[in-house]
């Protein structure tokens, strides 16, 4: 019966999933119980938290509103008031329906009384800034007026032929100049509500009446008389609303300080203190405490519940096991010894299940090991005529020792070969990583330089060895230098050869001797030193080889003809 051991399994499994049921239960209704609390804390204690975190929200969009007016003076900084007003007042009532202790009904009130106030200041400062903006327009208006005044009339009626023109003018100046000043002082203490803008703005009037009181001294005419009483009642307007308008500063500021004092003292005392830490919380950790008792209850019940499920289950696993690791020792022994090369391994596991199925399969893996290993023997003692058949498709080890049996048997064609010095052989690398194959095409090519070099020194030996028979006895030197040359000449198969002789007197090279060299239109006999390629190797002492000379290309004189050969060498004899 192959599924036995799927049955052992399935009991264990059921037992522990019986005892999971159990405590999942347990656990639900624990769980149940905590979700009951957690529901009265949100429901009932929590929502007293919500709404003074509401009020506060409020509190800061009517700020909000309050310095957005301030600034800009848009509408929508009031719809941001009337919102947080009203919103305010909503929250409050919904937070008197929540509150249920006395001192919670006392915050209640008294946040109420503080919003109040709060409310009054706000519509004050809004109050205050309208009134404080008309005022302003007035002002512009007064100032435009006493400047055409001084501008176009007054400073336009002195000519130079008025009596005390320069007099008036320099008057006129000092008093426009002390006024402009003194309303961009009213302008620098609204922007900074530096004290000592209004400082200066007093002395500014106070230099103007000086300078105002002087100029009435002065001859007028009855125009002028005129506009100077008409410019003394606009003065007076300007510093009397001027006046206002700074009063008017000073009050906002004094109303937004205490504004803003209400919002924190409001919102942190009253609402986050009072009803949040002191209402609010206590009654959190009361439903905490009960929810927490709850879980411990529960967390009881299911550790009983699991320790009871992990006994039986250990107990019924101890059981069961030992029909399951006995057989699977045996075959952990078997494996262990396979691993260190012990094929010699024998499996008593004859039962019909998983496991027995397991130990077949093992036996006929020890037989195909076998077969692999003697495979391998008989490689190792030289038979490369082993004849290695895969069991599959999918037998790998098998399909790899083929391989390998012929590529031994390509590498052995290869060397002998080589050994009967077949040299023109060519080796194809399986791949990039075919070290082998490799290493034979550069020992074929080494060996192909080796040859070559040997081929070569015998060539030379061998050349030696003729041109100092050529020379045996006591030739003159004329006798020397023909032999060799037509030696050489014909050793070498040129075409043409010649000798030059180097005369120190007279630092030239002569012709002294030629090999097969009938050409000679434009050819000299005679070399002086760096002339030609006879002369400049005369004067260097260094060899010079010219390869493929084209036709067309400028005629070297090389002492041999005046045409360009195919290639031209030319060398020193140099005796020490």
């Amino acid at each position: 019966m192959r599924t036995s051991i799927r049955l052992k399994l399935g009991l264990i499994i059921g037992g522990l999933l019986g005892a999971f049921l159990v405590l999942g239960f347990i656990a639900y209704n624990g769980i149940q119980t905590i979700h009951a609390q957690i529901i009265q804390v949100v429901e009932v204690e929590q929502p007293t938290s919500a709404v003074a975190y509401e009020m506060d929200v409020n509190l800061l969009r009517m700020v909000v509103g309050v310095l957005g007016y301030l600034g800009e003076r848009d509408a929508s900084s009031l719809n941001r008031i009337r919102l947080g007003r009203e919103n305010f007042t909503r929250f409050r009532q919904e937070y008197s329906t929540l509150a249920e202790t006395e001192k919670g009904n006392a915050l209640g009130e008294r946040a109420q009384r503080m919003f109040e106030e709060f409310d009054n200041l706000a519509t004050a400062l809004i109050t205050t800034d309208d009134a404080q903006h008309r005022k302003t327009e007035i002002l512009l208006e007064v100032v435009d007026a006493w400047e055409t005044l001084l501008e176009e009339k007054i400073e336009a009626a002195i000519t130079p032929e008025t009596a005390q023109a320069y007099e008036k003018l320099d008057v006129v100046s000092t008093m426009e100049r002390n006024l402009d000043e003194a309303q961009r002082f009213v302008g620098d203490y609204i922007s900074t509500h530096d004290p000592l803008y209004k400082q200066r703005i007093q002395d500014r009037w106070k230099t103007f009446k000086q300078a105002f009181a002087r100029y009435r001294q002065l001859t007028l005419s009855d125009q002028e008389g005129q506009w100077v009483q008409h410019l003394d009642d606009l003065f007076e307007e300007t510093k009397t609303l001027s006046q206002d308008i700074l009063a008017l500063e000073d009050e906002n500021i004094a109303n937004l300080t205490e504004f803003l004092r209400l919002r924190r003292e409001l919102g942190n005392t009253v609402l986050y203190q009072g009803i949040i830490k002191e209402i609010a919380e206590p009654d959190l950790e009361a439903s905490e405490q009960a929810a927490l008792l709850a879980v411990t209850d529960a967390n009881r019940h299911i550790t009983i519940l699991l320790s009871l499920g992990v006994l039986f289950g250990v107990m019924f696993g101890i059981l069961l096991s030992r029909s399951i690791t006995r057989p699977l020792q045996q075959v952990v022994r078997a494996a262990s010894r396979i691993a260190v090369g012990d094929l010699a391994v024998r499996l008593d596991v004859t039962s019909r299940d998983e496991l027995g199925l397991l130990a077949d399969s093992f036996r006929q893996m020890i037989t195909y090991i076998k077969q692999v290993a003697g495979v391998a023997e008989t490689i190792a003692n030289g038979d490369l005529q082993v004849n290695v058949e895969p069991k599959s498709d999918q037998d790998v080890l098998n399909h790899s020792l083929r391989n390998m049996v012929t590529y031994i048997q390509d590498v052995s064609n290869v060397t002998e070969k080589i050994s009967n010095k077949e040299l023109q052989v060519e080796v194809q690398p399986k791949s990039d990583q075919d070290i082998l194959n490799h290493s034979l095409n550069q020992m074929i090519a080494n060996l192909k330089v080796m040859i070559q070099e040997i081929e070569q020194q015998n060539w030379l030996q061998n050349g030696l060895n003729q041109l100092n028979n050529e020379l045996l006895g006591e030739p003159s030197l004329v006798e020397v230098c023909n032999k060799a040359l037509r030696f050489v000449s014909r050793y070498t198969q040129a075409g043409y050869g010649v000798l030059y002789i180097y005369d120190s007197e007279e630092a030239s090279a002569r012709l002294f001797s030629s090999f097969a060299f009938t050409e000679r239109e434009k050819v000299s006999n005679v070399y002086h030193l760096g002339e030609g390629v006879v002369g400049q190797v005369a004067l260097e002492r260094k060899p010079i080889l010219l390869k493929n000379i084209r036709r067309d290309e400028r005629l070297i004189r090389t002492g041999t003809t005046s045409r360009p050969p195919l290639n031209t060498y030319t060398f020193p004899l140099i005796y020490d």
